[in-house]
């Protein structure tokens, strides 16, 4: 009786031991943070846009969300929530009201965002996120408006899916080798504007493009060409910027459903936060 009783403590220590081990392994990287990182959706968006995406990151400890801005069309800011000082990687969603509109109006709508965060809070470092039509006018703040007064300093930048060449698929008349050397054959007039303003970026920005792409024969997201969205990354690169890109593939990979890509997820924790 007493060699089954020493056999059972056995097992239950290794048992112990075994759980143990199991929870070091998965235990997160995490590095925490009390730089905010704010979210911006597409044409269209809303809450949902980036919503689920801030609750996986959540659940699985990564970041919390902590404050929702919503501007108004005449850029006035009503927020839910209240940014704290804990190293905890907040996130901020903004939404738009007038979720429709342009480029230059969104981007006017992110420097009434950047500066209410540090008039209210004194933040004087973000992250950015943008998804679709919210990454194009990422870049349209960078280039107008991040040097201007009480504007924080922006640290990292994600860009996932942004039509930075429209919807001009230069695949047909180029490779990805050279479109990511030289940019793209065929430039947009948003291309071309935003190759004109280039010299005002911030060349101490770190940023990560991300792009969908739904099989070897669907070089797009669905919606946008493969060659638009990477079209930003040699702009990037010619004016000393650091800049990495990655390609999302398969049919998750779908314009709408990025944010919703797990995939992704690990890419922007990585990225951000490792």
């Amino acid at each position: 009786m007493k060699r089954i009783g020493y056999g059972i403590v056995i097992i239950l220590v290794l048992f112990v031991l075994s759980a143990c081990s199991s929870s070091q392994s998965t235990k997160k990287t995490t590095k925490e943070s009390q730089t905010p990182t704010v979210f911006f959706h597409g044409y269209g968006g809303g809450p949902s846009s980036f919503g689920s995406m801030m609750q996986r990151l959540k659940d699985k400890g990564e970041a919390k969300k902590e404050l929702t801005l919503t501007v108004q069309e005449d850029g006035t800011i009503s927020a839910e929530g209240k940014l704290s000082d804990d190293k905890g990687n907040p996130m901020i969603q903004v939404i738009f009201q007038s979720n429709k509109s342009t480029q230059t109006n969104q981007s006017l709508w992110i420097a009434a965002v950047l500066h209410y965060l540090n008039v209210t809070y004194q933040i004087d470092k973000v992250n950015l996120v943008g998804h679709s039509m919210g990454a194009v006018s990422t870049i349209d703040y960078l280039e107008q408006h991040a040097k201007e007064d009480q504007q924080p300093n922006v640290a990292k930048v994600v860009l996932i899916a942004g039509p930075f060449n429209e919807f001009l698929d230069t695949f047909s008349s180029q490779s990805q080798t050279d479109l990511l050397a030289n940019g793209p054959s065929e430039q947009s007039a948003r291309y071309q504007q935003f190759l004109v303003d280039a010299s005002r970026l911030d060349r101490s920005l770190v940023v990560e493009v991300i792009s969908g792409q739904l099989s070897d024969t669907d070089l797009s997201d669905g919606i946008v060409p493969l060659a638009s969205s990477l079209a930003i990354v040699p702009l990037l690169k010619n004016q000393g910027i650091s800049v990495t890109y990655k390609i999302v593939k398969g049919s998750k990979a779908q314009h709408s459903q990025l944010h919703e890509n797990q995939t992704v997820d690990n890419l922007l924790v990585y990225f951000l936060w490792q």
